[in-house]
């Protein structure tokens, strides 16, 4: 939105170079030393698995959503859930962290909907459940947004209330 230079698509499952990109993810998740990276790290990766389904629909390889859609899921529930909860316990400041992993996920409910409209009628109910996930994962984020901000007396002025900002926006910044 705004930029000159078109959205690369995304290295998707069919494309030799997909194992290095899944590698790569890793060793940046892993090179994520403080919470703070970790969070954004992976919500850029949460982020990808999104491009990644739109790109195989678009490309008509169903073969793929299920995978994608499962390791979205699990990114989500097995990732960055359970790392903002233990950032919370730990009493972390992960709001600007959070912020921009927020910024990211707003736009995931509502593309995950979309795509389940233009998914195989056999893969609606899997963009169904990703979507809800997406919904939960969004209200996390922002209800550790708002603990944080509490706690801490502040506002950043930014996340809004509203779910649907910047859902059609695509998936870049």
């Amino acid at each position: 939105a705004g930029s000159a230079f078109a959205e690369e698509p995304p290295v998707t499952p069919d494309q030799p170079a997909y194992v290095n990109k899944l590698a790569q993810e890793q060793v940046d998740l892993a090179l994520a030393s403080d919470p703070g990276t970790r969070v954004e790290a992976l919500a850029a990766v949460i982020d990808e698995r999104v491009r990644e389904l739109r790109a195989v629909l678009a490309a008509k390889q169903p073969q793929f959503v299920a995978p994608l859609a499962n390791a979205y899921m699990r990114l989500v529930f097995d990732g960055m859930l359970p790392l903002v909860q233990k950032g919370e316990r730990e009493g972390l400041d992960l709001t600007g962290s959070l912020a921009a992993a927020e910024k990211r996920a707003r736009k995931h409910p509502v593309m995950l909907e979309e795509l389940s409209l233009q998914a195989p009628p056999e893969h609606e109910g899997l963009f169904q459940k990703a979507a809800e996930a997406a919904r939960k994962h969004l209200a996390a984020l922002r209800q550790a947004l708002d603990r944080g901000r509490t706690q801490r007396g502040g506002s950043l002025g930014q996340g809004g209330d509203d779910p649907e900002a910047g859902a059609s926006s695509g998936t870049g910044e």
